[in-house]
């Protein structure tokens, strides 16, 4: 999965295992894998980006990374972002809560990156606008200098190419920078 892929070609593979992430007759670790999957195929889309590493457990055994995204910051594909991007993906159905946004996080930061992306089923716990619950905890990151991206299923659903994916992250990435939490309505 990594390269570049023709701009339509993977998005029938995201919408698949995306739709496979919500069935609820698979089990949490398969729909953990299909929203994992569905990541994977949107960011090796984009031009100058590639996963690099999938399901990595650091040397301590005490952390998992779902996806690290390389970007070369093309400009065509994601230039305003850092080069070296953490993905983490939630199928569960419940919003993400707290200790889920702290942990990654912490991720993030343990390794002196500057952005983490979460992939979310169902948004995240309290509201942006009042800063409550996950996005006070994303807005506290943020000011130490972790910057983290909330994107949901129902967002990547609505997109069919890698310059939409490219311009919903964009976008994303400027409403953190003016609202000083995750940059979605999670």
């Amino acid at each position: 999965m990594q390269g570049a892929l023709p701009d339509q070609a993977p998005y029938g593979l995201v919408h698949s295992e995306l739709r496979r992430a919500a069935d609820r007759a698979l089990t949490a670790g398969e729909r953990g894998r299909a929203l994992e999957n569905a990541a994977a195929y949107a960011f090796s889309a984009v031009p100058g980006c590639e996963v690099r590493g999938r399901r990595t457990i650091d040397p301590w055994q005490s952390a998992e990374i779902d996806l690290l995204v390389g970007n070369r910051k093309r400009e065509d594909g994601l230039f305003y972002l850092p080069e070296i991007i953490l993905v983490e993906c939630k199928s569960s159905v419940h919003p993400v809560p707290v200790p889920d946004v702290r942990d990654f996080a912490f991720k993030v930061k343990h390794r002196d990156l500057k952005l983490g992306i979460l992939i979310v089923a169902a948004g995240a716990t309290g509201a942006r606008d009042r800063r409550s619950a996950a996005h006070h905890t994303a807005a506290i990151a943020a000011a130490l200098g972790t910057r983290i991206l909330l994107v949901t299923t129902r967002e990547l659903m609505a997109i069919s190419t890698a310059g939409e994916f490219v311009e919903l992250l964009h976008e994303k990435y400027f409403q953190l920078a003016a609202s000083g939490t995750f940059g979605a309505d999670g």
